[in-house]
């Protein structure tokens, strides 16, 4: 008996003794972690690294016992002259830290729900611009679409009553409406098919965000995974001219001018749908006109003709109304457009350290922080 208790206080030492140990040797392995020195080719760099937490800092910098491996962080590099760069930096139980691009994963979700994906890049300003852009459009579409459905239910109506006149002054009339709804699909079908347009080219431009505004980051990884090495790649102004050509607005944000992006952005997009209202209402302007002239060529109504003579002067006025409206509005959008690729090729701002607007302004998750710079 005194022997079997021996051997049970020795087995309990031996297994205390082997937990000490295996304690001591976790944590000398903790303390003597391998560091990440994270630097750039440039200097002026800055680097984040998002997981639930942020850690962040000029580069170079260094940081021990501060990431957990096994875990994937957002990676964003950026800094003033420099082109954002978003992506995924993981740490593995083993080998080398590896850092990938996110630009698919961002273009999946803005092809899924607009300003999806600029959202999850905390480009929170371009995210706003296209939900309201794809959003104003597809309002304005679906307008266009419905009322382009009533005519086409008019017209099968009035093909039923055709088919069920009596009489020969009945069937003449109706075919007299026929043709004028027929008249009205095809001019309404004209404006549905240009918001279509409107639309396709507002949901297509926020697709091509994160491959012109998140390009994937570059890094190099060296001395046995200690060093990632960014590639800071400087903004051009030609690239952002270009960009702007693309998409107005965008080229300020990228070289950094959030607020002069998302202006020139929202006036271009608005200054666009208020020209297309006024080539819809020129053109129905101009139907009404060449309606009244036909009517009031095909009779022989002296009185009625003297009324139709005098509602063809209200409605060519309304057709040079509309039609000085469209076209201010066509050359207002021009300008803007024109206006803003200008903005990002000579004034590129935060990217040189030239003035910019002294009013900001950024969203975050449950609150909008406007910044004024004196």
């Amino acid at each position: 008996m005194v022997n079997k208790n021996i051997k049970r206080s020795l087995l309990i030492l031996a297994i205390a003794g082997a937990i000490f140990v295996l304690n001591q040797n976790e944590v000398l392995a903790e303390a003597d972690s391998l560091c990440i020195h994270f630097t750039g080719t440039k200097p002026g760099g800055f680097v984040r690294l998002s997981s639930g937490y942020s850690l962040s800092g000029k580069l170079p910098l260094i940081l021990c016992n501060d990431l957990d491996k096994g875990t994937k962080y957002r990676l964003f590099i950026e800094g003033t002259g420099f082109e954002k760069k978003t992506g995924i930096f993981e740490l593995p139980f083993a080998g080398n830290p590896r850092v990938k691009g996110i630009s698919f994963g961002i273009f999946a979700r803005n092809a899924l729900l607009p300003g999806w994906g600029d959202y999850y890049s905390e480009r929170h300003g371009a995210a706003i611009v296209n939900n309201v852009t794809v959003l104003a459009g597809l309002y304005k579409f679906i307008s266009e679409e419905q009322k382009y459905h009533h005519l086409r239910n008019r017209l099968d109506v009035l093909y039923q009553r055709r088919s069920e006149a009596e009489s020969f002054d009945l069937t003449d009339d109706i075919q007299k409406q026929i043709y004028y709804t027929t008249n009205e699909i095809n001019i309404q079908n004209r404006i549905r098919r240009r918001y279509a347009a409107a639309v396709s080219i507002f949901y297509l431009g926020q697709l091509i965000d994160p491959f012109i505004l998140d390009g994937s980051p570059k890094a190099n990884v060296e001395a046995g995974g200690s060093i990632v090495r960014f590639d800071l790649k400087p903004t051009s102004r030609s690239k952002a001219a270009f960009i702007s050509l693309l998409r107005p607005g965008k080229g300020q944000i990228y070289q950094g001018k959030k607020s002069r992006g998302a202006l020139f952005s929202i006036v271009t997009s608005l200054s666009a749908m208020v020209a297309l209202n006024y080539h819809d209402q020129y053109d129905r302007a101009e139907y009404r006109y060449e309606k009244i002239v036909d009517e009031f060529n095909s009779t022989d109504n002296y009185v009625y003709r003297e009324r139709l003579k005098e509602e063809s002067e209200v409605c060519w006025d309304d057709v040079e109304k509309y039609r000085l409206r469209r076209n201010v509005a066509y050359i207002t959008l021009a300008a803007t457009w024109s206006w803003n690729i200008l903005d990002s090729l000579i004034f590129p701002g935060s990217d040189t350290g030239r003035k910019t607007s002294p009013l900001s302004f950024d969203v975050h998750d449950n609150m909008l922080e406007m910044t004024l710079r004196f």
